[in-house]
C-alpha cells in the first residue's frame, strides 16, 4: 500500500467528538475533519471497506481514508454481539515497528471472559505521532474520527471508553488523553512521557493505569536518555503528573502485589479518579513477562467504575 503524506497539516487545538457524527471540528481553526471511506475489497488478507462492513462477531480488518491517507484497523466484537446492547470501547495502540495484529492475541484473556468492542488502529509506518511539532500525520484527529464512527456504527457505551498502548503506543496514549475528551480511562504499558511534558488536558480520563519495568532499557524506569537517544520522564514522575491533574492525594500508598510487582496508588482523587503505577521487576516487554497483565488493566478500570 502506498501512503501519500500531506504537508502543512493544521496544528489546531484540542480535538472534540460528538456521539452523533463522524465529522470532527477543530475549535480554533474551524477545520472540518471528515471521515472518508476507502474502496478496498474484502477477502483474504485484504482489508474490507468500512462503509460496506456489517458488524460481525470476532476480528475484522477494515480500511479507511483519513486526511487523504489510507489507514487500516482491526475491529473486534464480542462473540454474542448485540447491536442493541452497550459495550465498553477499548482502543489499543501498538509499539514502534509493530502492528495492530498484536492486540487480538494480547487481549485474548480479556476477550475470553469480558465483553467489549475493540478497535486496534495501524500506525503510519508502524509508528504514532505523539507530538504535534514536526508531525507527518494527525493521529489525534484520526483516533477521534474512529471514536465518532464507533459511536455511530457500533453499540458503544459512551461512558466507558478506554485506550491502552504499549511502548510508543503507551507514550501516544498518555498524550492522547491530554488532547481529546471522552476517554474514561487509559493504560500505558512500558511507556511514560517524553521528558518535561507540558500538560493541560481539557477533560482527562479518571482512571490512569501505568506499568513500567525496572530493567527497561528502551524507556527507562528512572527516565532520562535511552539507548535509542530519546529522553523520557521517569515512571513515578509520570504518575505524579497524572495525580496532580486528577487532584489526588499528594502521597501515594505502596503495596506488594507479588514478589516482582509493587503497586504505587494515588487515591482518593477528585471526581472518583484513580492513578495506579505498577513497578515491575522486568524489562520492556511486560506483556510477555507478566501473566494476566491486561486482565489487571481491565480489573482496575472495572473496579473504579
Amino acid at each position: 500500500m502506498i501512503f501519500k503524506i500531506p504537508r502543512g497539516l493544521p496544528q489546531g487545538e484540542f480535538i472534540h467528538f460528538r456521539e452523533d457524527t463522524v465529522s470532527i471540528r477543530s475549535p480554533l481553526s474551524g477545520l472540518l475533519l471528515v471521515f472518508v471511506f476507502s474502496q478496498l475489497a474484502c477477502g483474504g488478507s485484504k482489508s474490507c471497506d468500512i462503509s460496506a462492513w456489517q458488524p460481525t462477531p470476532g476480528v475484522s480488518r477494515l480500511a479507511v481514508t483519513h486526511d487523504g491517507i489510507d489507514r487500516e484497523l482491526l475491529v473486534q466484537l464480542p462473540r454474542n454481539y448485540d447491536p442493541a446492547g452497550k459495550y465498553p470501547l477499548v482502543l489499543a495502540f501498538h509499539g514502534a515497528g509493530r502492528s495492530c495484529d498484536d492486540w487480538p492475541e494480547w487481549l485474548e484473556g480479556v476477550a475470553g471472559s469480558r465483553e467489549f468492542i475493540g478497535i486496534y488502529p495501524q500506525g503510519m509506518r508502524n509508528s504514532w505521532e505523539g507530538e504535534l511539532d514536526g508531525r507527518r500525520v494527525d493521529d489525534f484527529s484520526f483516533v477521534s474520527s474512529l471514536i465518532g464512527w464507533a459511536d455511530t456504527a457500533l453499540a458503544v457505551d459512551p461512558f466507558n471508553r478506554y485506550a491502552v498502548g504499549f511502548s510508543l503506543g503507551a507514550l501516544f496514549v498518555n498524550r492522547l488523553a491530554c488532547r481529546i475528551t471522552g476517554l474514561t480511562g487509559i493504560a500505558a504499558i512500558s511507556g511514560s512521557f517524553y521528558q518535561h511534558p507540558q500538560l493541560s488536558p481539557p477533560g482527562p480520563p479518571r482512571k490512569i493505569f501505568l506499568a513500567q519495568g525496572v530493567y527497561d532499557e528502551v524507556i527507562p524506569y528512572k527516565g532520562g536518555m535511552s539507548d535509542q537517544g530519546y529522553s523520557y520522564e521517569p515512571a513515578e514522575s509520570s504518575a505524579r503528573l497524572w495525580s496532580r491533574i486528577l487532584g489526588c492525594n499528594a502521597e501515594p500508598t505502596t503495596s506488594s502485589v507479588s514478589e516482582r510487582i509493587t503497586a504505587i496508588h494515588y487515591s482518593p482523587c477528585r471526581g472518583a479518579g484513580n492513578v495506579l503505577l505498577l513497578k515491575i521487576e522486568a524489562g520492556h516487554h511486560l506483556q510477555e513477562s507478566v501473566d494476566g497483565l491486561f486482565e489487571m488493566v481491565w480489573d482496575f478500570w472495572e473496579s473504579t467504575r
